[in-house]
């Protein structure tokens, strides 16, 4: 490309200020470069709004999420009549009830103690005459090497460290007294009452063979907790043991912490805690209005102003709004036929004229008070099966809920016979292991797993009807999953759109300020001409004069 000369002193013989011409005309020439800068920054406007969007859908995703089962929804809440011998608590799977409860004895783990001791924790070595210490539990036996001039802590961290410990614990304790005042505690993890901690006597020769099992005290069994639940079991000697003071498995739903020994019952109440429920609902629609209200700032017209939201013609975020509407009134796909409720408009959530969502509070409520399991499932993920061989073990984002016929070919061994024909809603599953069936891409049942436990008797073939009810909640993680999806989701490829706009406008960009350059050396070099000219003729005028 041709420039202008290093130097130029416009008018010194014309009187003609024409470099400021020429900025001018390149000003005037350069209008459609302004407009090309400013289709750029509105494009880059618009990648901003989907991100404001993008915020907004994850901001309801987490508050999906922290909804979509039951036990995270159905709030429930249980007391003790005296906390200083039982603590409680319940998760959705509990049942309002009133129980009562007596505590004979307490768990414990067994506790064994160096009754010798040694001479300190940090400085004495115990490897002057061996370096292993060998120990027996719950069948199992390690053999700790040491290294030469290990202390007792080395030892203690070398047990509490060690990948392959069976289950028990090492600590010290200092009495104060006499040369050998440190004495090592070993502790079983569990209340284990079919094994102890032994020593072996043969393969352990730290400390000068001072820990030899002869050396030890047990100072606490292991025993198990006993208790009675509502008088059962009712003989006098019976009791329902369990070797942990946390009980989780006695009372459905419900978490016992035994804390002491008592002499008469203490009363454990369950109930359920609506108003947390509904306050956890609540806050969920609070995040799906903030997202309509997003969305609509972005496609707003406003025909007093004749201004338009930034995505205003963006067919993917019209696609959006309508998505999230049709889930949040639409029935709630494999919904068990039965239920209460299969529309959140039947509990009280109603879409309202400018698409946000409106909670009828006393409506709620008795609908939570009516049936509060119902309600639930128009959120959470519920599953079924009418075969007990045939059960619902896992689902994807791509999963659409629904009823599914599955047919399960399996082996005389028991396992999935992947050769024959198993399907999962009509189509052709497949075998992911010998026992779980998963559905096949691109249909309804994407990413559904099926496990499948043999009845049993050779050879055969089983059926069921898997139900998935994917709840609004459920809907909403997996739906926003997708369209969120860092390769291919759809506000991905939205950006792409107008990212791959902005690199056609700053190449277009590119050439239009390459043509203003040449315009601009063009004119310039036609001044410079026009002065050349205006001087040869003075100089002549002056010549003659």
């Amino acid at each position: 490309m041709s420039s202008a000369p290093a130097a130029t002193f416009s008018g010194l013989a014309s009187g003609i200020q024409w470099q400021d011409t020429v900025d001018m005309l390149i000003q005037i020439e350069s209008q459609g470069l302004y407009r090309l800068e400013g289709r750029k920054v509105e494009e880059q406007t618009r990648i901003d709004a989907w991100v404001s969007v993008t915020s907004k859908l994850n901001a309801l995703q987490s508050a999906a999420q922290a909804i979509d089962t039951a036990n995270e929804l159905l709030a429930m809440t249980a007391s003790s009549s005296d906390s200083d011998f039982l603590t409680v608590s319940a998760n959705a799977q509990a049942i309002a009830a009133t129980h009562n409860i007596e505590i004979n004895q307490l768990a414990q783990q067994e506790v064994k103690v160096h009754d010798v001791g040694w001479a300190d924790l940090n400085q004495t070595s115990l490897t002057g005459s061996g370096t292993d210490f060998s120990y027996t539990f719950d069948g199992e036996t390690r053999t700790l090497t040491l290294a030469t001039g290990s202390t007792l802590a080395d030892l203690i961290e070398a047990i509490n460290d060690d990948e392959d410990n069976p289950g028990i614990s090492a600590s010290s304790i200092d009495d104060g007294t006499g040369t050998d005042p440190v004495h090592l505690v070993l502790t079983a993890n569990e209340a284990n009452v079919t094994t102890t901690i032994d020593i072996n006597d043969g393969a352990t020769t730290i400390g000068g063979g001072s820990f030899v099992e002869a050396n030890w005290a047990t100072t606490k069994d292991a025993q198990q907790a006993q208790i009675k639940v509502d008088g059962y079991p009712p003989g006098a000697l019976d009791w329902i043991y369990r070797d942990s003071n946390t009980i989780e498995d006695v009372i459905d739903g419900v978490t016992l912490t035994l804390k002491d020994i008592t002499t008469s019952d203490v009363q454990v109440s369950v109930a359920e805690n609506s108003a947390e429920t509904k306050n956890a609902i609540e806050e969920w629609v609070a995040a799906y209005n903030a997202l309509i209200v997003e969305i609509e700032a972005k496609t707003r017209y406003d025909a007093e102003n004749e201004t338009r939201g930034l995505l205003a013609g963006d067919t993917n975020i019209r696609s959006l709004k309508s998505d999230i509407m049709t889930i949040v009134t639409s029935e709630i796909p494999g919904v068990n036929s039965n239920a209460l409720y299969k529309t959140l408009g039947s509990a009280g959530i109603s879409l309202t004229s400018g698409g946000k969502l409106k909670v009828d509070s006393a409506e709620l409520t008795e609908a939570l008070k009516e049936d509060a399991q119902a309600v639930a499932d128009l959120f959470t993920l519920d599953t079924s099966s009418d075969s007990p061989y045939i059960t619902f073990f896992k689902q994807e984002s791509e999963t659409v809920g629904g009823e599914y016929e599955v047919t399960v070919n399996y082996l005389a061994n028991g396992s999935i016979d992947a050769s024959a024909n198993n399907t999962i809603g009509g189509y052709a599953a497949t075998v992911e292991s010998g026992h779980v069936l998963r559905g096949a891409e691109g249909t309804p049942v994407e990413g559904l797993r099926i496990y499948f436990d043999g009845p049993g008797g050779g050879a055969g073939t089983e059926t069921a009807t898997v139900r998935v009810g994917k709840g609004a909640a459920s809907q909403f993680d997996a739906f926003i999953d997708i369209i969120t999806d860092s390769v291919d989701g759809k506000i991905k490829q939205a950006k792409e759109t107008y990212q791959d706009s902005i690199e056609s406008i700053e190449k277009q960009i590119e050439n239009f300020e390459d043509r203003l350059a040449i315009k601009r050396d063009i004119l310039t070099r036609q001044f410079l001409a026009m002065e050349q000219a205006v001087s040869a003729a003075q100089g002549q005028s002056a010549w003659l004069g």
